[in-house]
């Protein structure tokens, strides 16, 4: 596909409608030449773009040359940065993917060979100090869909890593004489209608034992210790005893 032919069609489709902003028509300013690659600021290299035209712009820039960093970050950037005074455009999921794998791939040859000086590092460390990670921050329900979505079928980066023998090592003396407190944690089998306990098990495996789902009944008593609303498993509710 000749991705910059589409992204030249786009832009002159723009410029023929001589558009102009108003309160009734959102619109978003677009460098045709981006700043990256020598655009300038001038009434020339600027056209006005819906908001879905914006992000395909980009997006057709990138697939036309992927292997450029600036645009590749400047895609990504429409996927994730978002002014309250902004209408932006919302790709789905796939398209998202596609745009951190590519910023990903980007920001890895930024910073490959580059090793820091212990004088960078330190200055790195005092910026950071006292300044929480997106603390208090929460996704809204759409972006946690978007994200599992992005995830779907992808492996965890170290499965069939196996581990070493100085990291079982490691990982069975740190655990030597440590209690785990939920293994052996008492769940109750409540009627979902009376909330009456039908039975006790001694732990979660004893559920398994009886035809339920472990994991099913462990996922119902955390949700149900928050509080939140009622979840159940097989038709009844569960809890843990303490």
């Amino acid at each position: 596909m000749e991705y910059y032919k589409h992204y030249n069609l786009l832009v002159q489709k723009a410029q023929q409608e001589n558009r102009t902003k108003t309160k009734e028509t959102y619109y978003e300013k677009h460098h045709i030449v981006p700043k990256s690659e020598g655009g300038s600021n001038t009434k020339e290299n600027l056209v006005l773009l819906t908001a879905r035209e914006h992000f395909i712009a980009h997006w057709l820039l990138y697939r036309d040359k992927p292997n450029s960093q600036s645009r590749a970050y400047a895609f990504w950037k429409m996927c994730t940065q978002h002014n309250p005074k902004q209408s932006r455009y919302t790709p789905s999921s796939r398209v998202y993917e596609e745009a951190r794998l590519g910023f990903k791939e980007a920001n890895s040859k930024t910073h490959k060979g580059k090793t820091l000086t212990e004088k960078h590092k330190k200055q790195i460390s005092e910026q950071r100090r006292g300044k929480a990670t997106r603390t208090g921050i929460s996704h809204t329900e759409e972006t946690k869909q978007r994200i599992s979505e992005a995830k779907r079928g992808i492996a965890s980066w170290n499965k069939g890593i196996p581990r070493t023998a100085d990291e079982k090592k490691a990982i069975s003396e740190a655990k030597k004489g440590v209690e785990n407190p939920k293994k052996w944690r008492a769940v109750l089998q409540l009627n979902d209608s009376t909330g009456e306990i039908i039975k006790e098990f001694k732990s979660l495996k004893e559920t398994g034992e009886f035809g339920f789902s472990p994991s099913a009944v462990r996922n119902c008593c955390h949700k149900n210790q928050a509080g939140e609303k009622v979840f159940k498993s097989a038709g009844y509710r569960w809890i843990y005893k303490d």
